[in-house]
């Protein structure tokens, strides 16, 4: 896996739009298994640990079975959604402003490619507390 191989991104998922519903989401993540497990000690090697592909694991099954156990109640899962994406649009305006900040203090140094490369550590917490 050096380089961007495009046969593995589709495999894995990897070359198309990220899901922006429940629904999708849920049947993206459920696609997303074997072919994680296939290449698992690939990914481990480009900075995804084995730890951190059974956190995803963990996490799809959690978010599954939240998905399956919404309310009948159409009013009462409208209030839900509706929280959810005020939560969502409030968490992509600050990290959208966070981004452009980040990008305008690195604008013209050799650091601005580091900035805008995603941290191994950093997608591992994040799994982490989405987990919790």
């Amino acid at each position: 896996m050096d380089g961007r191989d495009a046969a593995l991104a589709t495999t894995l998922l990897c070359d198309g739009r990220f899901p922006d519903n429940d629904v999708d989401l849920d049947r993206y993540l459920g696609d997303l298994g074997a072919p994680l497990a296939a290449h698992s000690d690939a990914l481990a090697r480009r900075g995804f640990p084995v730890a951190a592909q059974v956190q995803l694991g963990e996490a799809a099954a959690k978010f599954h079975v939240a998905l399956a156990q919404r309310p009948e109640n159409r009013e009462a899962l409208d209030a839900e959604v509706a929280n959810r994406q005020a939560v969502l649009r409030k968490l992509r305006a600050q990290t959208r402003y966070m981004r452009t900040v980040g990008r305008a203090a690195t604008k013209k140094t050799a650091a601005r490619a580091e900035f805008d490369r995603p941290r191994p550590e950093t997608a591992g917490a994040r799994a982490q507390a989405a987990a919790n």
